[in-house]
């Protein structure tokens, strides 16, 4: 549970919710990117 709350602690107090959803549509446009570059 300490890496959680280190984890919580290392977030600013901005809004954590909109930086996750933001790096996961990031992660999934490079995964498509990779798909498309693998598949040509």
């Amino acid at each position: 549970m300490n890496h959680v709350t280190l984890a919580y602690k290392g977030w600013p107090s901005g809004t954590p919710i909109t930086v996750l959803v933001i790096v996961i549509i990031a992660v999934l446009a490079v995964a498509a990117l990779i798909g498309r570059t693998k598949r040509k």
